[in-house]
């Protein structure tokens, strides 16, 4: 695959958006937590 030239000159953005949505992915997984449910009901 040819590597595209927005992401070669400027990796930043891409690398922020990746680790942002790793850490959403992370984070996302405690609301299925049932210890954080039952000290917050409703």
């Amino acid at each position: 695959m040819p590597t595209d030239p927005r992401f070669t000159s400027s990796p930043l953005p891409v690398a922020v958006h990746i680790a942002s949505a790793v850490g959403y992915a992370i984070l996302a997984a405690f609301q299925f937590s049932a210890a954080l449910q039952c000290r917050r009901p409703g």
